[in-house]
């Protein structure tokens, strides 16, 4: 689990740090402050696999890879440098930098970027050179570093219906689905048990609400889906991070609270550390009933704010949350 995570030149950032993090991390802020921008740099860094490079530019609709995009005020000729502070772990630093000789200049066709582990001392630890031509990477020497799990989940797109069909299998098999079972139950009560089945080619995941017939989950709204997904992901990542933008999306701001309280329980028994952002004032005062009272790591909230014309994360403890909701300030 992360305890601080810092991000330079990437993106809106010259110089970022978030610390201290917890179990669950709520971020908010205005637009184009960089929220989403956060957990594509931490999907890049636990990842630790240069194609998600090219994965969130997808995630905004672009469907070519530009390199200078990535770097802050797209000035590529300085260093990408992502630096994760893990508990009982020494930090790693990621280094992601572009290289250009004379003749690829020349030829306008390929540059090379180094995606590079270091530990505290500068030591290298695992090195991956990538040449990119036009809007294609040719990854010459890639490994997965520790084999790392994680998943994001897009504000607005939703995962493969199928994908999902087998990850519910997976619970199922081990007999483990009946918390995301309760968990739909805090939109869908009437929700009795949700099966795969197959329908033609798709396959697709069924509810029980009583009906003579069951219900492929997608017809059950766009709540139920998003926890769902919320839900299937949990499990599926044990012992990684789970990355989730605007969490509320599809989710009336009533049943907030427990939604937090049953990502909460979930994160803690697979040991899934939860990265999410909101622009919603309900959704941070729902995390502030259902995590009041807890352990100090068990929840975390900031902001990202424009300070100086720098992204800085300001950071509220519960008993900040608290006094600004009680005095209506700003906090999104």
């Amino acid at each position: 689990m992360y305890t601080s995570f810092t991000v330079k030149n990437y993106r809106c950032f010259d110089d970022l740090t978030i610390e201290p993090l917890a179990r669950v991390n709520l971020i908010a802020g205005k637009n184009n402050v960089g929220k989403t921008a956060l957990l594509e740099a931490l999907f890049i860094y636990h990842g630790a696999d240069p194609n998600l490079l090219i994965a969130v530019g997808s995630f905004r609709g672009l469907k070519n890879f530009k390199r200078d995009e990535l770097f802050s005020g797209f000035n590529a000729y300085q260093t990408i440098n992502i630096l994760g502070q893990e508990i009982n772990h020494e930090p790693l630093s990621l280094n992601i930098t572009i290289r250009e000789n004379a003749a690829s200049i020349t030829q306008g066709a390929t540059t090379e970027i180094l995606f590079q582990y270091s530990d505290i001392s500068g030591k290298i630890l695992q090195k991956m050179d990538i040449s990119f031509e036009h809007d294609k990477l040719h990854i010459d020497n890639l490994s997965i570093f520790n084999n790392p799990r994680l998943d994001f989940l897009l504000a607005r797109s939703r995962e493969n219906p199928k994908e999902l069909a087998v990850r519910l299998s997976k619970l199922r098999l081990n007999k483990k689905h009946n918390k995301v079972i309760k968990t739909l139950q805090i939109i869908e009560p009437r929700l009795k048990d949700i099966e795969v089945g197959q329908m033609g080619d798709d396959t697709l995941i069924y509810g029980d609400i009583g009906k003579p017939n069951l219900i492929p989950i997608q017809l059950m709204g766009e709540g139920v889906i998003r926890l769902l997904e919320i839900a299937l992901a949990i499990p599926e990542i044990k012992g990684g991070i789970l990355l989730i933008d605007e969490i509320e999306n599809g989710l009336h701001y009533s049943v907030m609270s427990k939604v937090w309280q049953a990502i909460s329980n979930l994160a803690k028994e697979y040991n899934v550390q939860i990265f999410a952002t909101t622009h919603s004032w309900e959704c941070i005062q729902a995390a502030y009933d259902a995590f009041a009272g807890g352990a100090p790591d068990d929840f975390h909230f900031c902001r990202l704010e424009r300070i100086k014309g720098t992204v800085q994360a300001v950071n509220y403890g519960l008993e900040d949350i608290q006094v600004a909701l009680d005095m209506n300030w700003e906090m999104r």
